[in-house]
């Protein structure tokens, strides 16, 4: 007879497993994206292009936003614009990952908390 394996929820382990999970995802979705690039058409004429004019964000007609989300892009602006869309891509895969593990999978629409 096999004996059932027992296994760790992510929610079980110590916070250093949790943050080198965390970074092993990030980095391998980036690699994800360089292989396989999405067309981040937003990314291509609006927010790549801003993030390397830091004082004139408003010079790109399509730009609609604060101008406090420049300071949020302008360290991507070190990459290539393929880098850049991979490590975006990677990012918001992440942070939704992140926020469901939050909430154990529970419908938020629902939570007593």
């Amino acid at each position: 007879m096999l004996n059932a394996v027992k296994t760790k929820s992510i929610h079980e382990l110590p916070i250093y497993q949790k943050i080198i999970v965390g970074v092993l995802a990030f980095i391998s979705g980036v690699i994800i994206f360089t292989i396989f690039p999405p067309s981040a058409a937003d990314w291509r004429a609006t927010f790549g292009p801003v993030s390397s004019m830091f004082l004139h964000p408003y010079s790109i007609n399509t730009f609609n936003y604060p101008p406090w989300t420049v300071l949020l892009l302008y360290p991507i602006h070190y990459f290539s614009m393929n880098m850049g869309v991979a490590i975006i891509a990677s990012l918001n895969l992440f942070v939704i990952g992140y926020w469901s593990l939050k909430e154990k999978g529970m419908d938020w629409r629902y939570s007593s908390h």
